[in-house]
């Protein structure tokens, strides 16, 4: 059957031809690269999104051998699987790692928000994690995976009030406009990207923090951005993964999952929890749809 390997979709400068690189891809910023629209094969971020390559959604697709990093024989397909999603979040958190003494907060815990608590852990990082969750299996996933408290947003809940406490800040009701907290996390992570969960993550970020744009934003609107300049928060974007510094070396952001995954000081399998049949697409769309209701982390095809 051939080698077990992961691919690496981004298409930036390499996999499109183009010589010399551009000044992204020299320096090792594959995701920010200047020429995802030129070269060699048709405009596209990554396999899957040109429609010279195919993608995931398919038997077979096409991929430039410079992509491909072979799956240790100890690392399971469901670990090695997982990489893809989890890189999202590796790459920012190795970007803005927290300190040991420091409390973070990570909001939404779908794949991408349970993978930076794993990313957190995986590195060894021993900050006090808070999680907001939705339902209360994505609770008990973020526990598995390293968070020390979960609050839940919910509809019968004051999830303010829930993180305040986590957080040992306090929270004022002003005349006017949305209430105020005084303190919270040395470091949020959104891994949302809503308008309402970027006005959170601004909001529970102690003063002369971080907050770390995780998931994808689209057009944010009603956000109040005044905690930027009242607190003088950092903000701090990231797109998809790229080249990081690992243990004196500096490799891609996959390859750093990759050798977690190989000397087990990372598991992923278990945020695995739904697979189909490609023929089965229907129901795979309507079960990721309805994951309150699934109890759906991830779900893959398999042939």
């Amino acid at each position: 059957t051939g080698s077990r390997v992961l691919v690496d979709p981004l298409l930036s400068c390499a996999q499109r031809g183009i010589d010399p690189l551009c000044p992204a891809c020299a320096r090792g910023d594959y995701s920010l690269c200047y020429n995802f629209t030129e070269g060699t094969v048709s405009p596209g971020f990554s396999i899957g999104s040109c429609r010279d390559t195919g993608g995931g959604w398919s038997e077979e697709f096409v991929a430039h051998y410079t992509q491909l990093i072979p799956i240790p024989d100890n690392v399971s397909s469901e670990d090695a699987v997982l990489v893809d999603a989890f890189c999202s979040s590796l790459h920012p958190v190795m970007r803005n790692f927290p300190r040991d003494d420091s409390t973070v907060l990570v909001i939404g815990c779908g794949v991408i928000g349970l993978s930076a608590i794993a990313s957190i852990r995986a590195l060894g990082g021993k900050a006090r994690i808070v999680a907001l969750a939705k339902y209360p299996f994505q609770g008990q996933a973020a526990k598995q995976c390293g968070a020390d408290e979960v609050v839940y947003m919910n509809h019968s809940s004051d999830y303010y009030a829930g993180l305040a406490k986590a957080l040992d800040a306090k929270l004022l009701d002003p005349m006017l406009g949305k209430r105020v907290v005084l303190g919270g996390a040395d470091i949020v992570y959104d891994c949302v990207g809503s308008s309402t969960s970027i006005d959170d993550a601004l909001r529970f970020t102690l003063p002369h923090g971080t907050m770390v744009l995780v998931g994808l934003a689209a057009f944010p609107k009603g956000v109040d951005w005044t905690p930027i300049w009242m607190n003088e928060v950092q903000v701090r974007g990231s797109f998809w993964c790229s080249t990081e510094e690992f243990e004196g070396r500096r490799m891609r952001t996959y390859e750093v999952a990759m050798e977690l995954l190989k000397a087990g000081r990372l598991e992923l399998a278990h945020l695995l929890t739904h697979k189909f049949r490609l023929e089965d697409y229907k129901e795979a769309i309507e079960t990721n749809l309805n994951i309150g209701r699934t109890g759906l982390i991830k779900s893959v095809f398999e042939f």
